[in-house]
């Protein structure tokens, strides 16, 4: 018996897919679709040139021009810092910012405004915690996109993170990097954090740094018996157990990206559903 051939077709992203993305998330910066067509064909041709594919993560490289840092480039070699910590990062990638930083020399140090204040400043080639520098910043992150529409897949776009090129603090008298959060422009926006209160949570979600209100909560629904309802105890151990499983299979997803097991775009698609899942309570 003869298999029957498959008529799916990989959907083609070029310019009108590039355009119509900078419109859609730079809309300060691309105000229109004519106006962001020009560019559209010059990230295009970069892409093709890297042989990078045409992905949203890759696409905010070239079109998210971040601002410069203030300080002064001291004559001599700037020291280098592993290539990941200056791409964009989803945010919950801080879990491997220890690692990459274990991987800089210690010429180079690491200041930043998500990490909280009562911390030291980081040396490049040490050995950091990630549940004291980095674990605040990410659930405080967790906790304002369970205050968005699961349907915009936020992190795409926001809350996205990066270290920007080392420079030299004359105040300091250092080589340093700044760990950032950015915007849906590039520009680099805190969404609220303090980090002289990491532990407090986001109350109203904001977006390319604009605030704004949490959808619309649905008609609640006819409350169970008092003897069938989970005590707030129950509830937040079970909660609390789901976030501890669905952490433990992103962190395995991820290795499977660095064996070349998966790709980034598998991966992305992968955290999505098991974030979904997560957020309507069910089982991971």
């Amino acid at each position: 018996m003869s298999k029957k051939k498959s008529t799916y077709k990989a959907k083609y992203k070029g310019v009108r897919y590039i355009a119509k993305a900078l419109t859609k998330y730079q809309k300060v910066k691309y105000p229109s679709y004519n106006k962001a067509l020009p560019d559209a064909r010059k990230y295009l041709a970069e892409l093709k040139n890297n042989n990078e594919k045409v992905v949203l993560k890759n696409l905010w490289k070239y079109s998210r021009k971040r601002k410069p840092t203030t300080g002064t480039t001291k004559k001599g070699q700037a020291p280098k810092i592993d290539k990941n910590l200056t791409d964009l990062s989803f945010y919950f990638e801080l879990i491997d910012y220890p690692t990459w930083i274990l991987r800089c020399p210690n010429t180079v140090w690491f200041t930043s405004k998500i990490t909280p204040n009562k911390l030291p400043d980081i040396q490049g080639g040490s050995v950091i915690d990630y549940d004291d520098y980095f674990a605040p910043y990410v659930n405080f992150i967790n906790g304002m996109k369970g205050l968005t529409n699961p349907e915009d897949n936020r992190y795409e776009t926001d809350w996205l993170v990066t270290c920007t090129e080392p420079f030299y603090n004359k105040a300091t008298k250092r080589w340093e990097s700044k760990i950032i959060s950015v915007d849906s422009n590039g520009n680099e926006f805190d969404y609220g954090f303090d980090p002289n209160t990491p532990s407090l949570l986001a109350t109203k979600p904001k977006l390319s740094g604009t605030e704004i209100e949490p959808p619309t909560p649905k008609e609640e629904e006819p409350k169970e018996k008092p003897s069938e309802k989970p005590t707030p105890a129950e509830e937040s151990t079970s909660n609390a157990e789901r976030v501890k499983e669905i952490r433990g299979l992103i962190a395995d997803l991820r290795q499977d990206v660095k064996d070349g097991l998966i790709s980034k775009e598998d991966y992305s698609v992968m955290v999505k559903e098991l974030t979904s899942k997560l957020n309507k309570g069910g089982s991971v």
